[in-house]
């Protein structure tokens, strides 16, 4: 591998390169530079942000009776929502999101007039608190897959994974668990490997798709119901699953408990045929005419 710096260029030998660098990985061009094809890159942008700061309760101030709050948004007409939770040190945390370009607070007095234009009580819970944070903005919430695993070729001792292959959404909270796995399953094909025998850069590229492949789909099929024109039929079909499954979570506790395993990945996709569960979800309570925020 040739490093180059303000300094010249260095060459450095490696039976492995490993292209972790995330969003800004430039491995895409590198390929391309060696006369390889370039990869197919898929991206779903649903225009998505969120703002968030903590607070803390006064003295005498009573608790929520809640731990959390939910407040989701849901395309193409609700484009404001939250997400609260109690955490440590007596205080809360409170995120609000906006969807399809929806402009987000930057400060004390726009937080406030934004939470006050949901439906739930996060206004009215955050309006006696003390804040103990500055408002934070993020707005880089673009999914993208690159494609390695299709290439015909690909450099013998080279793989990429993390977010240089794969970015979700950070809304849904996966990113670092997909790492997490990709690097276990890094882990298994270097000790399955033989002695001596070069690793097998392009199997690992195929086995990690796999890896990725339902948090994809359970982060980019919300995303795309964001899209103009409207989104096609089997993206509406998932989102209209997807949104009778949170209306039922704040109702059925076993729903809540395989809702959670999803997003926290300690369940597959298989989770979602449990007839149960089907069953729960498809005769659930449906949405208000109010959209009250889901508490736990």
């Amino acid at each position: 591998m040739l490093v180059k710096g303000s300094d010249g260029e260095d060459e450095i030998v490696a039976d492995l390169v490993v292209d972790a660098s995330g969003r800004s990985s430039h491995l895409p061009q590198w390929l391309a530079g060696l006369g390889l094809p370039s990869p197919r890159i898929t991206t779903v942008d649903a225009q998505i942000g969120y703002a968030s700061r903590t607070y803390t309760y006064p003295a005498g101030q009573p608790r929520p009776s809640w731990m959390g709050l939910l407040e989701p948004l849901r395309a193409p007409d609700v484009r404001k929502g939250c997400y609260a939770i109690r955490i440590e040190n007596n205080a809360l945390h409170v995120t609000l999101h906006g969807g399809g370009g929806t402009q987000l607070p930057r400060d004390d007095e726009a937080f406030l007039a934004f939470a006050k234009t949901l439906h739930g009580p996060i206004a009215d819970t955050i309006a006696c608190l003390t804040p103990t944070s500055p408002v934070r903005r993020y707005a880089r919430t673009l999914n993208r897959k690159t494609a390695y695993h299709r290439l015909p070729r690909w450099p013998e001792g080279l793989i990429a994974l993390g977010d240089s292959v794969c970015t979700f959404n950070p809304a849904y909270g996966q990113g670092m668990t997909v790492a997490a796995l990709e690097a276990r399953l890094l882990e298994q094909m270097l000790r399955s490997r033989r002695d001596g025998t070069p690793f097998d850069g392009h199997g690992f590229q195929k086995r990690l798709a796999r890896v990725t492949a339902f948090s994809w789909l359970m982060a980019t099929v919300p995303d795309r119901a964001w899209e103009r024109p409207g989104p096609a039929l089997p993206v509406k079909a998932g989102n209209w699953f997807l949104d009778r499954l949170t209306d039922t979570v704040p109702y059925d506790p076993r729903t809540y408990t395989t809702f959670s395993q999803l997003f926290h990945m300690t369940a597959g996709p298989l989770a979602l045929a449990d007839p149960r569960l089907l069953s729960r979800v498809l005769i659930g309570p449906r949405p208000s005419t109010n959209r009250p925020a889901a508490t736990a």
